[in-house]
């Protein structure tokens, strides 16, 4: 959302990110990140 949109509409904010990784893999299952990011839903 652009800053006008998060002013005019904040009820539809339903998360922000938490982290943006840097690693490769996450967990002992070794999940592949390719390009995700973390979000923390509110």
């Amino acid at each position: 959302m652009t800053e006008e949109e998060e002013e005019k509409y904040p009820s539809r904010i339903i998360g922000t990110i938490s982290e943006i990784p840097t690693y490769e893999e996450w967990g002992t299952g070794k999940v592949k990140i390719d390009g995700r990011i973390w979000i923390k839903v509110h």
